[in-house]
């Protein structure tokens, strides 16, 4: 099967020169390998995103949608992964045969993730915080920096009283930010930014 050639990465595996590309869907990555130098069956796959899904608050409290970042991450290694265990598992990359569809191979190799985010498990009272750049779905990390997909983004107090005094105090530093005062994964409690408060029941 010919193999469009324009645009692919390279790689060398075992003295083997092999071209694939990488295509993010909705829903899954989808992968394709061939030989660089010849045409022949093209092994064909997909990986899960494996999302951090932080939660997005309509101005009433109410959850708009989740914001997903993506944690996998598709390095050299994870294609040598692929290559090899499609050569184990029936593809032939020298006879010109089609494809070879692999399906989802998440359990197949070894995924290079990142951190997964959770949100804190609280006790009775406590409360996390969650910012973000005003008026954008820009989430920031507890350093209040963007969030690149890994990492803490959530402040947690043992009062709702502490959380809007902290919450205050660090949009007076910065009028560009908003906050979430959270007791659940999914449940907004309140909101501050340097314009508004509100309050959710």
């Amino acid at each position: 099967m010919a193999f469009p050639k324009k645009g692919l990465r390279k790689i060398t595996v075992d003295g083997i020169k092999y071209g694939y590309s990488v295509t993010g869907n909705d829903g899954w990555i989808s992968f394709s390998v061939g030989l660089l130098e010849k045409n022949g069956e093209i092994l064909t796959g997909a990986f899960s995103y494996h999302p951090n899904s932080i939660t997005n608050f309509e101005k009433n409290g109410k959850v708009k949608y989740w914001i997903g970042y993506q944690r996998i991450k598709i390095t050299p290694n994870t294609i040598r992964q692929v290559i090899e265990y499609g050569l184990k598992n029936g593809w032939n990359p020298q006879k010109n045969k089609g494809q070879l569809q692999l399906g989802n191979i998440d359990d197949k190799i070894e995924l290079n993730l990142k951190e997964e985010t959770k949100f804190p498990t609280l006790k009775t009272n406590q409360v996390a915080l969650n910012f973000l750049k005003l008026g954008t779905n820009q989430v920031l990390n507890i350093n209040m920096e963007l969030y690149s997909g890994e990492g803490e983004i959530y402040h947690v107090f043992d009062s709702i009283e502490d959380a809007r005094k902290f919450a205050r105090n660090k949009i007076k530093e910065n009028s560009e930010i908003e906050c979430w005062i959270i007791s659940e994964k999914n449940k907004a409690i309140g909101y501050i930014s340097s314009i508004e408060e509100e309050e959710f029941k």
